[in-house]
């Protein structure tokens, strides 16, 4: 939360598509959620190898459920999931959509609007919606992960046999599928390419910085990995509030991180174990990416890691610093000023 920057009410909301790859339909539905009262839009991330784009608005207590309602009516009308291909985990059309409190707005406040407009979603679309994290209804809903194992491919045998949503129980729609809505804290979703790089060594970079065991099988079979090392790097790091999960499609592999807690992990920090984790492949880490934006602290804290390492002194609160950040998590900074930042971002949608 920034209440000291922003004097006015904000909500943050960050919905996740399942549409990466037809410009058309994404543009139909930023402009739907753009034409609601006082809502702007922050940014919009697209992936073509995940199929999926991940768009952040900004909106006042009193329209945030109008526009989360138009997201809704957007991905019901433009999406079908029965056609999606994609690497990123889904079960549904709008497969995520949580809200965060950003200022002069308290995370109850949030749980309050969630609980509102979702039975309106599942009524309106007949689509099962599950709440999630700090908006959950059922403990047993309030990780996405769990109800997510298996995909939109396993939905229809599992929804009210092994998952049971929170509204919708009696709806099954194959064009949408089902999705989740919830209230969470500011996170970073931050993603690291890697060069030439098998599908199950990058599931075991992932593996080791998540949990320490359960490497998959064919692990036992590269001799030149001394599982022991590896397993210091998790230790040595101490990755609390991070989730890492390990994505690949032919010749593509990607470390995908959501950061949950920078003040526990900084994006640098994360970056230093992936690359440290990979070197024992001997693959080099590629280029890192931010779906979405970060919040200023996050980039200064991993300048200021990143220059102490370093022993660099000098540069002043300004672009440098930022660029600096930045680089140290392997952001290219050529064109770069201060387009990923959240806080600057808010600032230009309220001018």
């Amino acid at each position: 939360m920034t209440d000291s920057i922003f004097s006015k009410p904000i909500i943050e909301c960050v919905p996740n598509f399942s549409e990466g790859k037809d410009t058309s339909v994404i543009n139909k539905i930023v402009q739907s959620i753009k034409e609601t009262p006082d809502t702007k839009i922050l940014n919009v991330s697209s992936s073509t190898y995940a199929n999926r784009t991940v768009v952040t608005f900004i909106s006042s207590p009193s329209n945030i459920g109008k526009a989360i309602y138009q997201a809704y009516k957007s991905a019901y009308d433009l999406i079908d999931m029965t056609k999606h291909i994609g690497i990123h985990p889904r079960i549904g059309a709008l497969d995520v959509c949580p809200i965060i409190p950003i200022s002069q707005v308290s995370e109850t406040d949030c749980v309050k609007i969630i609980h509102t407009i979702a039975p309106v979603l599942a009524h309106d679309f007949k689509i099962p919606l599950f709440c999630y994290g700090l908006a959950a209804l059922n403990k047993a809903n309030r990780h996405i992960a769990p109800i997510r194992q298996g995909g939109y491919e396993s939905l229809e045998s599992r929804l009210n046999a092994s998952i049971f949503p929170d509204f919708g129980t009696n709806f099954y729609n194959p064009k949408f599928g089902a999705g989740f809505i919830g209230v969470r804290p500011l996170l970073i979703a931050y993603n690291i390419n890697l060069k030439n790089c098998k599908d199950y060594q990058a599931k075991i970079i992932a593996k080791n910085l998540r949990q320490a065991r359960d490497y998959p099988s064919k692990i036992k079979l590269d001799t030149s990995i001394n599982l022991n090392i590896i397993h210091t790097i998790k230790q040595k790091y101490n990755l609390q509030g991070v989730q890492f999960y390990a994505w690949t499609s032919g010749d593509f592999s990607q470390i995908a991180m959501n950061i949950t807690d920078y003040n526990l992990t900084s994006p640098y920090t994360a970056y230093c174990a992936v690359k440290e984790t990979a070197s024992f492949f001997n693959i080099e880490i590629g280029e890192a990416e931010l779906v979405g934006l970060i919040p200023l602290k996050a980039v200064l804290k991993s300048a200021h890691e990143y220059l102490n390492a370093d022993n660099t002194k000098g540069l002043n609160l300004d672009i440098n610093l930022l660029k600096t950040g930045f680089k140290a998590i392997g952001i290219d900074t050529a064109t770069l000023k201060y387009e990923p930042v959240l806080e600057y971002q808010i600032i230009n949608s309220l001018v």
